[in-house]
């Protein structure tokens, strides 16, 4: 009965290090988030893209335009990398992943992180438009 002892507690070791590991990735969380200006505010798919961009250098992405109303956002930490393709008009931004570097991303599910990095910009974004596009 000794001998089985050890090889149980291995057997508890090895699901304790799996769950741990499978706790630091999610579902890729794609955003599709109605834009919310200030009251009275009209937007235009400038002002949009301009939130975005602030919005996205303020917190480490690089914004770039891809063409009128789609953008791309890349974000380099440490080693990590996400790369985001931000689509708006002047009523929804959407941010759907695209690619990414050591963020263990499987086809469904990536790090954590990504997630929280992607809600991130989805908030500075409102907060951006929040005072664009008073006239």
């Amino acid at each position: 009965m000794t001998a089985r002892r050890p090889v149980r507690i291995g057997l508890v070791l090895l699901a304790i290090v799996l769950t741990t590991a499978a706790c630091r990735t999610a579902p890729v969380q794609n955003v599709v988030a109605p834009l919310a200006p200030a009251p009275g505010a009209r937007l235009t798919m400038n002002d949009v893209a301009q939130a975005i961009w602030r919005a996205g250098n303020r917190l480490g992405w690089q914004i770039e335009t891809v063409s009128p109303g789609a953008l791309r956002g890349t974000l380099k930490v440490r080693q990590h990398v996400a790369v985001v393709a931000i689509t708006h008009d002047t009523s929804t931004v959407r941010i759907n992943y695209q690619d990414s570097k050591n963020l263990r991303y499987d086809g469904q599910e990536i790090h954590r992180r990504y997630n929280q990095w992607v809600q991130n910009l989805e908030r500075a974004i409102q907060a951006e438009l929040a005072g664009a596009g008073k006239k």
